[in-house]
């Protein structure tokens, strides 16, 4: 066997597609709630409308560079600017007031979109409120309050302008008042302050002009009108959506469980952990029972391949690490596997915790020798179970009846001697053995083979678990042939339906071996 401890347990691409496909009905399911609680919340949320208010960026028509002064009418702000303007605290308590209240517009959102203002000049003011009315009205008084602040940020400017000029008229007529009284009337100096004083006071009058009828950068180009449709929530939007959300919160809850799940759930698992080869996969659903018996023939096969160049007649433990009925259905079907290939095959029935062989074929303890009887008189005849197959195919089974721990004295005592009479009667002995993780009886079974057929079941056996067995069964006598694995993740095995097709439960006999001659 391989060194388990050089394998890297990375996933594979079909590990990955067979993870999607497992999560898939967990994701649908978590969109399809997640898509039905956003129209449920749609329905509970009341509808928004939204208004829009069309504000046009105007340029100043005055110039007044020609006045000298570094001050002069301010020219419209970055658009950038006014979007924040229009929803500072200044704005919006204007707007709020000229709606008649000062909370008016708590319940408002504004928006002021300037996407495409630098090509087109404008900008839009919009208002999305639970009504049309409160929409229409929000916007309006929200552009109405932005023209207003710009038209008074350009008075104060040109307010500004004309102090100024005023202060420098009122130089230039002190200096020329001064220079008159010193008997200058005539000089050049004094005529080009006479010049330069007209100039001013034509500068002030036009900038008072100006302060009394300017209208600043901005004016609203269209007023918002009631809408007649609300914007939002819109329910397919919301629930594709929600469907999403739940989608991916799906599969992400399931991959995280994955990842963190000691758990096989893949055949690449086996060899990676365990360093066996897989010898088969058992089918999914128990009900497809041609399909588990054509898996353990295939399998079978290949074992009478190796089989002979060991030990002969050959003693073929089936071990696995829980109860449940995986492994011992597994090992009923070996043992019919090959007898179909014309060997003649004694099933016994090691395991003392949980025995199902007797169940399913309804054997009387009165006629049928057990393997704690043939432990304890292994010298004495013994009246094992034949069990017929519709082929023709039969097999002879030595069950367990009830549970109760079988004493390992008894076993390393007797066991080697039970199968060595066996050998004489039959080509190929199967046999059940008991759990490795609930029985302490598993490895002194284990002593006495000469081949072990490992049985794994996905979703269900530990990684961990299934490494320290493989591990622990290779440093037995018997060799590790391989890892079945069994996939019961639809449902419960019904293992009584599995075997049907034998016709056991009506062909169980009992025939006397004596296994002293």
């Amino acid at each position: 066997m391989e060194n388990p401890s050089e394998y890297v347990d990375g996933p594979s691409l079909s590990q990955v597609l067979d993870a999607l496909r497992a999560g898939l009905v967990l994701a649908l399911l978590a969109g399809a709630i997640a898509g039905v609680v956003g129209v449920l919340v749609d329905k509970a949320v009341p509808a928004e409308y939204t208004a829009t208010t069309t504000v046009l960026v105007a340029q100043p028509g005055a110039d007044l560079s020609r006045t000298g002064l570094t001050v002069g009418p301010p020219a419209p702000l970055d658009l950038e600017v006014y979007r924040r303007v229009a929803t500072s605290g200044p704005v919006l308590a204007d707007a709020a007031i000229a709606l008649g209240s000062s909370d008016a517009l708590q319940r408002v959102r504004i928006k002021v979109d300037t996407s495409n203002a630098a090509s087109s000049g404008v900008l839009r003011v919009s208002a999305e409120a639970r009504s049309p009315a409160a929409a229409s009205a929000a916007a309006n008084a929200v552009a109405d309050s932005l023209v207003m602040w710009d038209r008074n940020r350009v008075q104060e400017s040109l307010k500004n302008v004309a102090t100024i000029l005023s202060r420098q008229v009122a130089s230039l007529d002190g200096r020329i008042t001064a220079s008159s009284a010193s008997g200058q009337e005539g000089s050049p100096q004094r005529a080009a302050l006479v010049s330069l004083l007209a100039q001013r006071e034509d500068d002030l009058y036009a900038v008072q002009a100006m302060q009394s009828s300017t209208t600043g950068s901005l004016q609203v180009l269209e007023r918002a009108a009631a809408p007649a449709t609300p914007s939002g929530p819109s329910a397919p939007w919301i629930a594709v959506g929600g469907f999403l959300l739940g989608f991916f919160l799906g599969y992400g809850v399931f991959l995280l469980r994955r990842s963190i799940d000691p758990r096989i759930h893949h055949v690449d698992q086996v060899n990676r952990i365990t360093g066996l080869r897989v010898l088969t996969k058992l089918p999914r659903k128990a009900s497809r029972s041609k399909d588990y018996r054509s898996a353990m023939g295939l399998m079978a096969a290949r074992l009478l391949l190796e089989l002979p160049q060991r030990t002969s007649p050959p003693v073929v433990l089936v071990a696995g690490l829980e109860g449940g009925r995986t492994r011992p259905l597994s090992a009923t079907h070996l043992a019919f596997a090959f007898a179909r290939n014309g060997r003649r095959t004694l099933l016994i029935d090691a395991n003392d915790q949980a025995p199902t062989l007797t169940e399913v074929f309804r054997l009387d303890p009165a006629g049928t020798t057990t393997f704690t009887q043939v432990l304890r008189a292994p010298d004495a005849t013994v009246r094992p179970a034949r069990i017929e197959g519709p082929t023709g195919a039969s097999i002879d089974v030595i069950p367990n009846f009830g549970a109760g721990s079988t004493p390992r004295r008894l076993i390393d005592e007797s066991l080697p001697s039970v199968l060595l009479g066996a050998r004489e009667r039959y080509d190929v002995i199967v046999v059940d053995t008991p759990p490795l993780l609930q029985s302490v009886n598993a490895l002194a079974v284990a002593q006495s083979g000469t081949a072990t057929v490992l049985v794994a079941a996905l979703h269900r056996t530990h990684a961990p678990a299934l490494r320290d067995a493989a591990t622990t069964l290779g440093r037995t006598p018997a060799a590790v042939l391989g890892v079945a694995v069994a996939d019961p993740s639809r449902g419960p095995w019904h293992f009584q339906r599995v075997l049907a097709w034998s016709g056991s439960r009506r062909s169980a006999r009992s025939v006397a071996v004596d296994w002293r001659s």
